[in-house]
């Protein structure tokens, strides 16, 4: 009878494979932590296996689209009115990994464009409102703060992960396209900086393949948009992951994304309330290759306030790594 043969545990596995413990593959299947759209629409959050541990000195060039349907948001949180739009969102991001000051730091930028429509049935017929162009580009810094040591690709062979936390900022800068007078616009028309803390934990799950315990709090900070003389209070978001190899090649994950916050005035009038809501994932992935992921997800609101957020969410992500 043939042995059966031995996969390697979490603890010794990077975060997105189940692979064999050769030194090539434990490099590049770490890789796989870096297929995120970071900064993509901002109802999805950042997805599952974002923030992993990954070797210094990598770099990845993620492909990323996503569809929001039935939703009342594109990109900006103060959109919450009795509108819905559907947006169609394409993005590219590249991440790369550097060692300063002898701790680990993640670097991220995307830019995005699309379109996004609103249809509304009037007295007078059919209305429909849409915005096309580039959105607000994404910038962000994670810095690891415990649990991940600036290892090159020849040491990391060895490294045995666990409790991992970082500290992210962001930032969405205002370039994107806006329309003071159309109710849909895919730019905020003014900057919104993040503040997250990213906790990433694995273990040992189904027939010794790895999986992983994630939680990440962050934080939303909004200047005025002084076209419409609009501010809101900050928007907490609780993002959360369970994530599971099924082989050495595949994985999934079940998540949520809670909001609370965000309360909106126009010339110093309410305008909305406080936003609260629920929003329940589903993740599927493949390693093609030690080069190739794919990604695919669902999400879809499920719990909301008056002002919350509303909708279904859609979106693939396909990364290369060198």
């Amino acid at each position: 009878m043939k042995p059966r043969r031995k996969f390697p545990s979490a603890a010794r596995a990077p975060l997105n494979s189940g692979c064999a413990a050769a030194p090539r593959w434990l490099v590049v299947l770490a890789l796989a932590a870096l297929v995120c759209p970071f900064g993509n629409i901002q109802a999805a959050g950042d997805g599952p296996r974002v923030h992993g541990p990954t070797p210094i000195g990598v770099n990845g060039a993620i492909l990323n689209g996503s569809s929001l349907r039935d939703a009342n948001r594109t990109f900006d949180p103060s959109l919450i009115r009795p509108l819905r739009f559907d947006t169609e969102i394409m993005g590219l991001t590249y991440v790369g990994t550097r060692a300063i000051r002898n701790r680990h730091v993640m670097f991220m930028g995307t830019l995005r464009g699309g379109q996004a429509t609103r249809q509304a049935i009037l007295t007078s017929g059919r209305e429909v409102r849409s915005s096309s162009g580039l959105a607000d580009p994404y910038i962000a810094a994670s810095v690891n703060l415990f649990g991940l040591p600036p290892l090159d690709r020849e040491s990391w062979a060895d490294f045995k992960p666990g409790l991992k936390v970082n500290f992210l900022l962001g930032t969405f800068v205002p370039v994107g396209e806006y329309d003071l007078r159309n109710a849909v616009n895919l730019g905020a028309n003014r900057w919104t900086v993040r503040l997250g803390l990213p906790i990433t934990r694995p273990f040992s799950g189904f027939r010794g393949l790895p999986g992983t315990l994630e939680l990440t709090p962050n934080l939303l900070l909004f200047t005025e948009n002084k076209d419409r003389n609009l501010e809101q209070d900050p928007l907490f978001t609780l993002e959360g992951h369970v994530t599971q190899n099924f082989t050495r090649r595949t994985w999934g994950s079940l998540g949520l994304l809670y909001e609370r916050g965000g309360k909106t005035t126009i010339n110093g009038l309410p305008a909305s309330g406080s936003q609260r809501s629920l929003a329940l994932t589903a993740t599927l992935a493949i390693n093609f290759s030690p080069r190739w992921m794919l990604q695919v997800r669902y999400g879809q609101v499920v719990d909301q306030n008056e002002f919350g957020l509303v909708g279904k969410m859609y979106q693939f992500k396909l990364g290369r790594f060198f």
